[in-house]
């Protein structure tokens, strides 16, 4: 089974180095944003295989082979990816206009009780109100409605066409020399110089196992007496005539370096080879460098015949079930969430709640059940002035980052887990275990979920 990391350290780097890398860097986004003109045209894959793309590349900028192939490689991808966006986007303007169609029918139902003892003038004062006061909903539904009707056709176009836009560099950013003075900008050379660092901000050196050291463009050594990472660049022909390579040292990394080691030691030994990706990444005056390895996991160390670990997750807290072989429960947890949203806190704080179940999962050698929830459609269907409080919930419900640091956990420790039906969890654990053993409903709903992984049906 593999997965893919990426792994991301500071640069410190020399003079020679950075004059290099800001030179390259402008460059090698130049030939992006003048090759994404033809990448992203509808009939591109007609038109241009892999081959006939990067030869073109290299004859009309005299690069690299790999380079030109890197460059192909996130073009296409950043392509596929915008148009499943717009998929996403499609799936939920259609749901925010099935939602604001229905509120409209609705609301006609409403004026038309009112309207006859309005035309008729025996309408009290309240009624009259309530009348204008809905007539006024009514055309900002109305125009409302149209927008989203006139979104999702644009986007549905787009979709069958495959015409993606992309601005390099940010909308934001790009709008900001139309108004320098709110963007904190004196000059429109200072917003400029910005605008550049943004927009030329990363090099992507895409790596193939069948390369040596997972790469030809770019290879890592490790010292271990130093411990620490050399980076050996192979420089582009036209930056070539004094040196041939570029090599940055000092690179240490914290997280998973042992997988990137073995990695490295494993294709100086020709075993298991791997692919290494890297991509230099610039942000404001810092460097940074990301390396993508590819982890190929050995089986689950854990098993649900000695019981299974169920999880849910709630807004603001995870609460944990254990069973034991034959579906009883062996002990019940609270983990505490503090905070919410995207911040630093929220992320560290789920991280060492997640390390901490799947290293208990793996010392009783369980498996971890959780529920298969996906809130896109609850989200879309969403209408701000309707039951506040659970948009409100659903919205700071920080799922998709804990569904993703768990997998990305259970995986690196072998811990298996299983995703299961949500349908009626809670509903069930509070009829048949909450009340009879005076559980709260979410530690019914987590022993509930840890038992349909084993085969239970409640």
């Amino acid at each position: 089974m593999k997965k893919q990391f990426t792994l991301e350290t500071r640069l410190s780097l020399l003079d020679d180095a950075k004059e290099y890398l800001t030179e390259y860097i402008a460059f090698y986004n130049e030939i992006s944003r003048k090759m994404w003109q033809i990448v992203k045209l509808s009939n591109f894959d007609e038109c241009y295989t892999r081959s006939e793309f990067n030869t073109y590349v290299i004859k009309k900028y005299n690069v690299l082979k790999r380079t030109a192939n890197s460059i192909y490689n996130e073009l296409v991808g950043k392509k596929n990816s915008l148009l499943e966006l717009k998929k996403v986007e499609a799936f939920n303007l259609k749901n925010k206009l099935e939602v604001h169609i229905l509120k409209k029918k609705l609301l006609i139902e409403k004026i038309n009780k009112l309207k006859e003892k309005v035309t008729l003038n025996k309408a009290t004062d309240k009624e009259l109100s309530r009348y204008r006061k809905y007539k006024n909903k009514y055309y900002y539904l109305s125009n409302k409605i149209n927008t989203l009707k006139q979104k999702l056709d644009i986007t549905l176009t787009q979709i069958k066409n495959k015409t993606i836009s992309l601005g390099f560099g940010g909308k934001k950013a790009f709008k900001a020399q139309y108004n320098l003075l709110a963007y904190g900008y004196k000059t429109h050379t200072k917003w400029k110089n910005d605008y550049v660092k943004k927009r030329d901000k990363n090099i992507f050196y895409l790596g193939s196992k069948d390369e040596s050291y997972g790469n030809q463009l770019a290879q890592m050594n490790y010292d271990a007496q130093t411990d620490e990472f050399t980076l050996r660049l192979r420089k582009e022909k036209k930056y070539s005539i004094d040196s041939k390579y570029l090599e940055i040292p000092n690179i240490k990394f914290s997280y998973m370096k042992n997988e990137l080691i073995d990695i490295i030691n494993n294709q100086k030994n020709q075993l298991n080879l791997s692919p290494l990706s890297y991509r230099i990444y610039r942000r404001d005056r810092k460097w940074y460098l990301q390396v993508i390895i590819t982890v190929i996991s050995s089986d689950f160390i854990t098993r649900k015949d000695y019981g299974v670990i169920g999880l849910d997750y709630n807004n603001g807290f995870i609460t944990l079930s254990e069973t034991n072989e034959s579906g009883n429960l062996i002990m019940s947890k609270n983990y505490n969430l503090k905070y919410h949203g995207c911040g630093n806190k929220a992320l560290n704080e789920i991280l060492n709640v997640v390390n901490d179940i799947v290293k208990y999962a793996k010392s009783v050698g369980k498996d971890i059940s959780i529920e298969n929830l996906d809130f896109k459609k609850t989200k879309s269907k969403s209408i701000s002035g309707t039951n506040k409080k659970y948009n409100k919930m659903i919205h700071t419900l920080d799922y998709s980052r804990y569904i993703f640091r768990l997998e990305n956990k259970c995986y690196k420790m072998q811990v298996s887990l299983n995703k299961v039906n949500p349908y009626k969890t809670s509903q069930i654990g509070f009829i048949k275990y909450a009340q009879k053993r005076k559980m709260s409903i979410h530690q019914a709903a987590s022993f509930v979920i840890a038992r349909i992984n084993q085969g239970y049906i409640d």
